[in-house]
């Protein structure tokens, strides 16, 4: 089955590169912006150029503050808003495609570089934890990435797993030497994940209200001191949560999920290009914070990457079966479901995607929800409704709060959920019919969801940014594609 996959994969590319308009691959080739009647396989370079500019922007606010407000992490944001854009536009700059595949190998050089060292100063939060181990994996993963990048030689499987075993790796260790770094999400999904492995609904749970009694807001916060809700994400992360339970601490499944995302990245599309992209994951300036905090974003990462690897080996029922997982991990992903039109480019597996996508997001969802219907919508959608804006965010709405002095209203956001639901289906109608657009469409959508939401932290950046990273790794040809697109030169 494998091996049918990957012959109708190169086949498909084979194709591709018979169309010298639709041929990406040398330099100055590529097909019009969002052109409808050409679905190029693989991305401009200008392209390529601007995602690996928007993933170092995104690093760049992130590291700021941890992911809270901070006024140049806010233009961090914007800049990494337009270079997304831009390279969802299929733009093209001459000059950036006369030297092909040698600038986006620079570009991503440049990134790596600049990566390591903000990954290099990133704070730790446990004095258990051994310093040194920062600047050697930041010091291994740049050296490994250059080489790989800008080296004579291809590199091959040894050195993407190098990468996915650095990613786990440091993971656990960060994991484990923050025992005791306790934020609330950690607590919502280790009490809620450890009530389903007992045959406990878990929305029925009560949390204890670890901050200031004004933290949630007044409705949501009950006179004993218990949120009046239960659990406050989709079925799918409790189920997700349990390995890490099982094994002493449900932020050891986040770890899983990083590393399988990673997988998913070198393993999709191997090349320089692939490698690049595991590299600027693993290189995420903010991991220590992320991992030990324990937000549950990485599952979802874990599903987007999977989903764009089904869709590169051409798997309509796999990748259907993902992309439903993928929007019932998260509330707000519900606004990339247009987005699934680009996972194929015929009408047939476009079909399959969708009933796979719809029965997978369903048989997780459904049976919880209907265990306690009314508490099951208190927690997951009613808490979320009623929590207070928060003017810490990083995000435009913060700004515009801390600017004027008064909060945005709740009308405002319902705006910018149409509008960003909008600009979902004008990305499914225009982007190419590739594996990478949807990465970057999903990427993109976020994006301004959160730039523009009235909460937004380093864990929504941080799915952004790996929806960035599968763009890359996916948006050029392997060894085998290469070949074949120059035999029919």
């Amino acid at each position: 089955m494998l091996a049918l996959r990957h012959r109708s994969t190169l086949g498909a590319a084979q194709a591709h590169c018979r169309d010298g308009k639709r041929n990406v691959d040398r330099p100055g080739g590529g097909s019009a912006a969002l052109d409808r009647r050409s679905t190029p396989l693989f991305m401009r370079h200008t392209s390529q150029i601007a995602i690996v500019g928007a993933i170092l922007t995104i690093a760049a606010a992130l590291a700021r503050n941890n992911g809270e407000y901070d006024n140049i992490g806010l233009v961090f944001v914007a800049i990494a808003l337009a270079l997304a854009t831009a390279a969802a536009l299929n733009l093209r700059i001459p000059i950036v495609e006369e030297h092909g595949k040698q600038s986006v190998r620079w570009a991503i050089a440049v990134a790596v570089v600049v990566e390591s060292v903000l990954f290099f100063v990133q704070p730790i939060f446990s004095a258990t934890m051994p310093r040194w181990i920062v600047p050697a994996t930041a010091f291994l993963l740049c050296i490994s990435a250059l080489v790989a990048i800008l080296g004579p030689w291809p590199p091959g499987n040894a050195l993407a797993w190098l990468f996915v075993g650095t990613v786990f790796v440091f993971g656990a260790v960060t994991v484990h030497a923050h025992d005791r770094f306790v934020v609330d999400v950690r607590l919502f999904q280790h009490v809620g994940a450890q009530a389903l492995l007992r045959g406990v609904d878990p929305y029925i749970v009560r949390y204890p209200n670890i901050y200031s009694p004004h933290f949630y807001g007044a409705d949501n916060v009950g006179a004993d001191g218990l949120l009046k809700v239960g659990f406050i994400y989709p079925p799918l992360i409790a189920f997700l949560g349990i390995p890490g339970v099982i094994l002493g601490d449900v932020r050891f499944s986040h770890v899983l999920a990083m590393t399988g995302a990673a997988a998913a990245l070198g393993f999709a599309r191997p090349g320089r290009i692939a490698i690049g992209g595991v590299a600027l994951f693993a290189l995420m300036p903010r991991t220590v914070y992320f991992l030990a905090g324990g937000w549950s974003e990485p599952m979802s990462i874990l599903l987007l990457c999977w989903t764009v690897w089904a869709a590169v080996h051409q798997a309509p029922r796999t990748t259907g079966l993902l992309a439903g997982l993928l929007v019932a991990s998260k509330q707000y992903l519900l606004v990339s479901i247009p987005l699934f039109w680009l996972l194929a480019s015929e009408h047939r597996n476009r079909a399959r995607i969708g009933l796979a996508a719809l029965l997978a997001a369903l048989v997780v969802t459904v049976p919880l929800a209907l265990w306690h219907p009314a508490e099951f919508f208190n927690s997951v959608v009613g808490f979320h409704m009623r929590q207070p804006f928060r003017i810490d965010s990083l995000s435009f709405m913060a700004a515009f709060a801390r600017n004027t002095g008064a909060e945005p209203s709740r009308l405002a956001a319902l705006i910018v959920i149409i509008v960003i639901g909008a600009a979902s289906v004008v990305l499914a109608h225009l982007s190419p019919k590739t594996p990478s657009a949807f990465a970057l469409s999903v990427a993109l959508v976020v994006l301004g969801l959160f730039a523009f939401s009235q909460q937004a932290f380093v864990n929504y950046y941080v799915l952004a940014y790996g929806a960035l990273c599968a763009a890359l790794a996916t948006s050029s040809p392997n060894a085998a594609e290469n070949r074949l697109c120059r035999k029919t030169k």
